[in-house]
Order: structure tokens, then C-alpha cells, then sequence
């Protein structure tokens, strides 16, 4: 065709006419020609391949998807009234007769006769697989900004200056305002914004990643600086996690590792409640005090007291009720308490420390707000495990009185036995030497071995009773 328009052809424009449906088939492209009615009146081999229709026998309103249609039209519309092709070609959904959808980018000449439209004459790719891929992008985008909007984590795009160039809903939430187009040194104390920045243009620098642990304003983040590039320009993308409660459930159970080995070692009931309390000063982000049952009174060791009055009424409440007590801001209950006027609008709530339906005090935890529950499980377990370590003291000790006592008894039993031993062989001999009736001192004689069976019978049971402490000592 080239050559023919070239001028360089030895062939006639019959000659052309003849072999050019054999040079169209050789097209990767799609061609054909419509009348202006629509109808197919010619169709190349890729046509042919793609559409799967019988040439002659189809019209393009049956090959273009229902919804595409008023645009063919209006397009086809467009062509008649400037009589010459459109620039851009168009994008059509079109159906193949096996039912496949494809899609299919068409450029489009009209070819009038005598001033009228006669065919058309169409030029078209498949696109299918770039409408495919343009689709999976566009799903991915929305799915990323999806993420990006209701992830919790705070996601931050930043330029080398400290510009905030793109920031997700919760850092908007995080900060208070919304970041994007402000600097550092606007949103964060100067000290903050100078750290911050140090840190992006290091990670910059470096060309590698970088991790670190912070806190703010009493919240703790797990952040991750990322080095990026967009347009050929270099940015920081920092994704911080906020791990607060991670932090504190650690804190807790730190604190609690550290009592629990008190109750396993410690033996003297008043050394392990004091110990406890002062561990329980190092929970970080909540108040938590205990209260020990003495005589009739309570004991508070992180205060060093002793009350026998209502002022600590939740605790007081809690233990004798052997039950939960919980109470948030103001409460008239509280009012007398001698730890109400620091926490006013706090939550408190007091437990008890059961063990086998018995009191062995309380724990009051306090904090701005109601802890999780996986916290208040824990302070829970807390509770109950003082409890059963007071109780194992209490139980220790009343065995230690009970060995004791076992021991004076002991003792008390070899002295009875030496008074009555002496006594009684001083008074065999007396009536060896005094009585002379020997009738009489038979019968005195008598008694006399009859007590000293007696006193060995209290001998060996004394033997039997320094073998049996000694063993239960040994448990």
C-alpha cells in the first residue's frame, strides 16, 4: 500500500482492490467496514477471530454492550454532522457471539458518495487487558485508600523540609488539627519538631528504614520511618502504631511477677503487705492501694494506718458486702473518704480479697478512667492471690503456735513426770523404813508400781510426741 501510494507499485488500482482483503488479514488490528445503517459488510481475519459473528450477518447494535450504546450513537451522530473523523477514538464494551466481553479502542472514517454517508470505516484494538489491569489498579487504589482513612495507625507523608504533605484521618485525630501543608515546627513543641526532623532527614540520608519507641503526651507509639520516592522526589513515610495499652498491661504485669514473688517467699504476713504496696507504686497509670482486715479495724500500709472509721467506706463496703464496689466522679459516698480530694472525678472501683468465702481485706484501684477489661481481670487475679497468700501465712503461723504449744506440753509432761517420780520413790522408801506391818506395806507397794506404770506410760508418750512434731516440723 505503501508502495502504491509511493507511486513505487506496478500494481492497478484493480489489481490493489483484489489483494487487499489478503493484506487487511495480515493486520493485528481489527477492521471492518459498516454501512450506515450498522450492518457488518465487511470484516478482516482479527474481526472475524474476535467477534466470532458470520460476515453480513451482524449489526454492530448486537456487538456493543446495551450501555454503550447511546454513546456509539451520539458519535456516530457527530461524524455526520462534521463529515470527517473524530480526533479520539473511543472505548467501547463490546460482546463476542461465544458471550466473552471484551474491550475495544475504535477510530472511526466515514466514506461518503456523492455527498452521502455510505459506510464507515472502522480501525479498532483490544484493550482488554489494559481495562484489566487500569480496573485492578483502580481497585487497588480505593482498597489502599481505605486503609489509609480507617486504619487506627497514623500514617504521615513528609518532605525533607518537615512538611506534612499527606496525612490519614488519624493523625488528623492524633494531633488535633489537620496536618497536611503545616510544618513540624507548627504542630509540635520546638524540641519535638527538631527530633522529628533529625529523624527524617537521617532516614533520608541512609536510604533505610528506621524504628523507634516514643511518648507523648502520656500515650506510647511504636514508629516506623520509611525512605520513599515519588516523581522523582524524595519523602519520609511514617507509620506510627499506638501501643499505650501494651505499655501498661506490661507495666501491670511486671508489678505483678514482682508481688507474686513476694507471696511465694515471704512468710510474715505484715512484711508482705507492706512490700506489696510499695510495688504496687510503681503501676504507672493507675492508682492501686490495698487494705488488710486487723482485729476490727482496717490497716492501709501504703499509709502507714490503721482505721477503725467509715473513711475509706468503698473498701469497707466491698469487704463487708464480699463484693465488687464501683463509683465514678463525684459521689456523695466518697466524700468522707480521705483519698477523695485528689480524685474526685476519678473511677474507683474497691474488691475484696476472698479466699474460700472469707475476707482478708480489699484492693481499690483508681484511674481517670475505667480500665480495660483485660486490666481488670488482671487486678482481679490480683486480689485473689492475696488473699490466698494471707491465708497461708495465717495458716503457717497458727501451725508454728500449734508446735509450739505441742512443745510447752511436752515439756510440762517431763517436769510432771520428774515431780511425780521423785516424790514417789521418796515415799517407797519411807515405807520401807517406817511401816512395819507388812500387810500394809504390800499394798503401798502395790500403788506404788501401779503410779509408776502410770508415769512410764506418760514417758513413752512424751518419746511419741517429740517424734511426731519433729516430722510435722519437716513438712
Amino acid at each position: 500500500l505503501q508502495q502504491y501510494y509511493m507511486g513505487g507499485s506496478n500494481l492497478t488500482p484493480d489489481e490493489l482492490l483484489k489483494i487487499l482483503p489478503d493484506i487487511l488479514d495480515e493486520l493485528n488490528e481489527i477492521v471492518y467496514i459498516h454501512d450506515a445503517d450498522w450492518n457488518v459488510i465487511y470484516a478482516n481475519k482479527m474481526a472475524r477471530e474476535i467477534f466470532g459473528y458470520d460476515l453480513g450477518k451482524v449489526n454492530l447494535r448486537e456487538v456493543v454492550a446495551e450501555e454503550y450504546l447511546p454513546k456509539a450513537l451520539e458519535r456516530f451522530k457527530e461524524i455526520l454532522r462534521s463529515r470527517k473523523p473524530l480526533e479520539e477514538p473511543a472505548e467501547y464494551l463490546i460482546k463476542t457471539k461465544d458471550g466473552r466481553n471484551l474491550w475495544v479502542e475504535v477510530r472511526a472514517k466515514p466514506i461518503f458518495k456523492d455527498g452521502k454517508l455510505v459506510a464507515v470505516l472502522g480501525i479498532a484494538r483490544d484493550i482488554t487487558e489494559r481495562k484489566l489491569l487500569e480496573q485492578r489498579l483502580r481497585d487497588a487504589e480505593e482498597k489502599f485508600k481505605k486503609i489509609f482513612e480507617n486504619t487506627p495507625n497514623i500514617i504521615v507523608l513528609t518532605d525533607s523540609r518537615g512538611n506534612i504533605v499527606e496525612a490519614n484521618p488519624a493523625a488528623a485525630k492524633s494531633v488535633g488539627m489537620d496536618p497536611v501543608g503545616k510544618n513540624l515546627y507548627e504542630i509540635f513543641p520546638r524540641e519535638v519538631a527538631e527530633r522529628r526532623l533529625a529523624r527524617i532527614k537521617k532516614v533520608l540520608e541512609d536510604g533505610r528504614p528506621l524504628t523507634v519507641m516514643g511518648e507523648r503526651d502520656g500515650r506510647h507509639f511504636l514508629t516506623h520511618v520509611v525512605p520513599v520516592e515519588l516523581s522523582g522526589e524524595k519523602y519520609c513515610l511514617t507509620i506510627a502504631q499506638e501501643i499505650t495499652q501494651l505499655v501498661r498491661v506490661n507495666n501491670m504485669l511486671e508489678v505483678i511477677k514482682e508481688i507474686n514473688k513476694l507471696m511465694v517467699y515471704e512468710k510474715d504476713r505484715a512484711e508482705l503487705v507492706s512490700k506489696a504496696a510499695e510495688r504496687l507504686k510503681h503501676l504507672r497509670h493507675i492508682s492501686c492501694w490495698i487494705g488488710v482486715i486487723e482485729d476490727d479495724g482496717i490497716f492501709l500500709p501504703s499509709i502507714g494506718l490503721k482505721t477503725e472509721r467509715d473513711d475509706v467506706n468503698c473498701l469497707i463496703e466491698a469487704i463487708k458486702g464480699r463484693r465488687e464496689v464501683v463509683r465514678e466522679g463525684e459521689v456523695e459516698e466518697c466524700k468522707s473518704c480521705r483519698f477523695y480530694g485528689e480524685h474526685r472525678s476519678m473511677f474507683r472501683c474497691a474488691l475484696p480479697m476472698l479466699v474460700d468465702g472469707e475476707a482478708k481485706g480489699g484492693l481499690v484501684v483508681q484511674a481517670e478512667r475505667r480500665p480495660p477489661d483485660g486490666e481488670m481481670d488482671l487486678i482481679k487475679t490480683l486480689s485473689g492471690d492475696f488473699a490466698f497468700a494471707i491465708k497461708a501465712i495465717e495458716v503457717e503461723e497458727a501451725k508454728r503456735l500449734a508446735y509450739e504449744q505441742i512443745r510447752k506440753n511436752i515439756e510440762q509432761i517431763a517436769l510432771l513426770v520428774d515431780h511425780i517420780r521423785n516424790p514417789l520413790a521418796a515415799a517407797k522408801g519411807l515405807t520401807e523404813i517406817y511401816v512395819e506391818n507388812e500387810e500394809i506395806r504390800r499394798k503401798i507397794n502395790e500403788q506404788h508400781e501401779r503410779i509408776l506404770g502410770l508415769v512410764r506410760q506418760l514417758e513413752d508418750r512424751w518419746v511419741e510426741s517429740e517424734v511426731v512434731v519433729n516430722l510435722l516440723s519437716k513438712l
